[in-house]
């Protein structure tokens, strides 16, 4: 009846999914992410086939203690950053992986994140290497442009031949409010290189 429709939906609303004042709808692909802008919860584990491009505008995506994944074989990200980006993982939902390849793949691919513009916010999500796969520049993540905000989280495991976590080039910032880059091995700067980018920590 209407009475329980209306309890119901009372029930939906007061027990929504939220973050920061935000409320997230569920994503249910497993196979893609979306292409428009909006906040969005995961309600399984992703593997993409390939590079995932932001939409036009901001984008915030609740890991609710899943993976995203791309599998090895092929360059590219597993996710290219051009406009707004937010990625969050609580404690209480399980832990929230990106995850650039599986673990038996020893093929030179690019960083898990690839910031060319906008901004890439980073709250509670691990970013996991899985030690083998290795990126030139950025194993995970790479900052061209744009801003890379590490409020909390993890990157490690990531490799590369300059920046292991994170390199940071051109008009690129990173600023380090919180988080860990750990396990993180490059040539130059196993956790951060900075080359005529900006560095900000803030802890």
């Amino acid at each position: 009846d209407w009475h329980t429709m209306f309890m119901y939906s009372k029930f939906a609303e007061e027990n929504a999914h939220q973050h920061d004042g935000m409320t997230f709808k569920p994503w249910t692909s497993r196979k893609t992410l979306p292409n428009e802008k909006g906040n969005y919860y995961l309600t399984f584990d992703v593997e993409l086939s390939s590079t995932w491009t932001t939409p036009s505008g901001d984008t915030s995506i609740c890991m609710n203690g899943h993976t995203i994944s791309r599998p090895s074989g092929g360059g590219g990200p597993v996710i290219m950053v051009s406009s707004g980006l937010s990625l969050y993982s609580d404690e209480g939902e399980g832990e929230g992986i990106l995850r650039m390849a599986d673990k038996t793949d020893s093929q030179l691919i690019s960083s898990a994140v690839d910031i060319r513009g906008g901004t890439f916010r980073l709250n509670g999500v691990t970013i996991d290497g899985t030690a083998k796969p290795s990126s030139y520049y950025g194993g995970g993540v790479k900052i061209g442009g744009g801003l890379f905000e590490m409020n909390s989280g993890k990157i490690t495991n990531c490799n590369a031949r300059q920046g292991g976590g994170v390199y940071v080039s051109n008009s690129g910032t990173f600023r380090m409010n919180g988080g860990e880059i750990s396990g993180c091995s490059a040539g130059y700067g196993g956790g951060v290189n900075v080359h005529k980018g900006k560095l900000e920590i803030n802890r």
